[in-house]
């Protein structure tokens, strides 16, 4: 290596066959620093998704039980309670979870492509209004966009 700098090898090989070597050296050392910053990325993105799974599934969950949908009957029961047990879960469960996710989505905002920043916007608005409609009693137009629980994930 300590050859390559030497005044003897630039006189054997010339200015340019010495600018050669040395691009030689240098073009594969950028392609392995772009490659780790590229697999960064991808294990970052992992983490990040594996960190919001349990609180997608959590939120989900609680849908399910309690939530109003075509499935849960017992959710428009007017004689049950579960309509009261479903407001608790959304203030205590539900709105935590989704600023958390809101939190740890902003904070990696610029690992997202494009499809994933208007999609966790439309997210946004759905959390805007799904907690205006349990804290203010405003009815939301905006529906949980379903695709956005794979955010993350390559």
């Amino acid at each position: 290596m300590h050859k390559l700098f030497s005044l003897d090898h630039i006189q054997d090989v010339g200015l340019s066959g010495w600018v050669i070597g040395l691009i030689a050296l240098v073009i594969p050392l950028f392609i392995s620093i772009f490659r780790k910053f590229k697999n960064r990325k991808s294990v970052l993105r992992k983490q990040i998704y594996k960190q919001l799974q349990p609180l997608w599934e959590r939120n989900y969950q609680i849908f399910i039980e309690y939530g109003p949908h075509e499935s849960n009957d017992a959710f428009y029961d007017l004689e049950g309670n579960s309509t009261d047990e479903w407001r608790k879960k959304v203030k205590e469960i539900m709105l935590p979870n989704h600023q958390k996710i809101r939190d740890i989505c902003s904070d990696n905002i610029l690992l997202m492509t494009e499809e994933e920043r208007n999609l966790f916007h439309e997210y946004e608005d759905h959390v805007t209004d799904f907690k205006s409609c349990h804290e203010l009693n405003f009815l939301p137009n905006r529906t949980f966009p379903q695709n956005i629980v794979q955010i993350f994930k390559d």
